[in-house]
């Protein structure tokens, strides 16, 4: 007799969190909470989840910060919340992206990105 152990991998996306600007591929676009988890298997069956992680994607380039369990539950049930912690919620979330993305820069080049942004906004 014989027993086949395994390790799979899922990933699912969520839902469509907020829009906000993609530093990667230079567009306003949409940002979805995506599930990973990473599961036991036995005969090619999926039975223990032992690792779940969430990120926040781009839906263009698919760059993504990881996102903490309470925040991805705050996010989602963000129509729950009253309009105030849901907007402080919105810019956590896209000071984070932020963040992320802009992480290696110096403050000079996040301000210089910035400001050529918002030019090339105004002239569009």
């Amino acid at each position: 007799m014989f027993v086949v152990f395994g390790w799979d991998k899922t990933f699912k996306q969520r839902e469509s969190l907020l829009k906000t600007h993609c530093h990667h591929c230079s567009s306003d676009v949409s940002w979805h909470i995506w599930h990973e988890a990473e599961w036991v298997s036995l005969f090619f069956v999926r039975l223990i989840p032992l690792v779940t992680k969430y990120h926040l994607a781009c839906e263009v380039c698919r760059n993504s910060l990881p996102l903490d369990a309470p925040t991805c539950r705050r996010a989602r049930n963000r129509h729950a919340l009253d309009a105030r912690t849901s907007r402080q919620l919105h810019d956590e979330l896209v000071k984070r992206i932020e963040d992320h993305q802009y992480g290696g820069m110096t403050e000079g080049q996040r301000t210089y990105y910035k400001r050529t942004r918002e030019q090339h906004g105004e002239n569009a």
